[in-house]
């Protein structure tokens, strides 16, 4: 019984990073397709768009720390899905390909400041969309396992 408690909450943890990446990038691409679009018509489809992603991003947060609020209660599931040494890993590993991700964008966007000019703002939402996407997508592969 304690096995399949912990693969259902490993399950639900897959599904709820799914949901949260989804999430994350309707809402951030569309703020960054706003600032890049002029048409008004478009603009106000882009927005609700942007809105119904951050509800889905919104829901999958709540459901992240629902679950982890249930994975810290139970000390089965702290010890199989919290405290394990691979999840650690995994997350770790996650982080630094955010990490380069932003750095290589960056590179990409100094490159292109050159050639055209980009604003500040929207630089710092390119940056911040791809790092936080590629950990988001990195964290899915790696706890696909």
């Amino acid at each position: 019984m304690e096995i399949s408690l912990i693969e259902k909450a490993d399950k639900e943890r897959y599904l709820v990073i799914q949901l949260v990446t989804i999430g994350w990038a309707i809402w951030f691409g569309s703020q960054i397709i706003q600032d890049l679009v002029s048409n008004i018509a478009v603009e106000l489809i882009v927005v609700f768009i942007g809105f119904l992603g951050f509800i889905l991003f919104l829901v999958g947060l709540i459901k992240q720390f629902k679950l982890k609020r249930k994975i810290n209660s139970s000390r089965i599931l702290k010890e199989a899905l919290a405290n394990n040494e691979m999840y650690r890993l995994y997350i770790l590993k996650s982080t630094l390909v955010g990490f380069w991700t932003a750095i290589i964008t960056t590179v990409c966007l100094l490159v292109t400041s050159t050639f055209y000019d980009i604003s500040a703002s929207l630089a710092c939402k390119i940056i911040l969309f791809f790092c936080c996407l590629s950990y988001f997508i990195a964290t899915l592969v790696y706890n696909k396992d």
